[in-house]
């Protein structure tokens, strides 16, 4: 079937009564994409998975509100092992009563690495399969993907190859959650040259890779 692209009139525009976009912290919305930039090591990954630990249990992160009501946040990788999950989590709960862990537990579903092919998340014909499964699954509201690279189908420059990965992601997204947000965790350039790029006029430059990525988000977020 093939459906033409969204438009309004200005008038019809003018009148309608929309709902503010929900924020899930500092700028990423629901319904939109979001980038975080950063060092191999940095800690991008325990930075996410703080945000929405902040955010299920309603707590501000880095001074910065998170939504008030407990999101579903679905963390889909290929780095982080089991053991590595297991220590954050603890390390994350340590102070927390039963409820608040329970209610973690409840909103916060995490890629644990187990199976010999888990690690393959390549948004190729093949895992599309797998992607959509596990979205169906398990419907967030929050996908997170970490790290870029390893999702990126085709070549790391290449603006077409990075625009049909992340339309890939959010059709498959769409399909069991259309106002779901997507965070996307990504490797920045390193030296110091490069880390100085994090902020200012060449913020865009500081992802390694193709821009496009830079480009579709609405919130992007430099670790330096």
């Amino acid at each position: 079937i093939i459906r033409p692209y969204s438009t309004r009139a200005w008038d019809e525009l003018a009148r309608m009564h929309l709902t503010p976009p929900e924020i899930v912290w500092g700028g990423f919305a629901l319904g939109a994409s979001c980038v975080i930039f950063g060092q191999g090591g940095l800690g991008k990954s325990r930075l996410a998975l703080n945000i929405a630990r902040n955010q299920v249990l309603g707590l501000p992160f880095a001074g910065m509100d998170t939504a008030p009501r407990p999101l579903r946040h679905l963390f889909m990788g290929s780095e982080n092992s089991i053991h590595r999950l297991q220590h954050d989590v603890r390390r994350m709960s340590a102070g927390l009563s039963a409820e608040q862990v329970a209610l973690l537990g409840e909103h916060i579903r995490m890629a644990t690495l187990e199976g010999p092919e888990d690690t393959f998340i390549s948004m190729n014909a093949m895992n599309a399969a797998r992607w959509q499964a596990t979205l169906e699954a398990w419907p967030p509201d929050v996908l997170w993907v970490d790290p870029w690279g390893d999702v990126l189908e085709g070549e790391a420059n290449s603006d077409e190859d990075a625009r049909a990965t992340i339309s890939n992601l959010r059709r498959l997204l769409r399909k069991v959650k259309p106002e779901a947000g997507l965070c996307i965790l990504a490797h920045s350039r390193t030296g110091a040259n490069n880390i100085a790029q994090a902020m200012g006029y060449d913020s865009a430059n500081f992802g390694k890779g193709s821009k496009a990525l830079y480009s579709a988000a609405r919130c992007v977020w430099t670790l330096a």
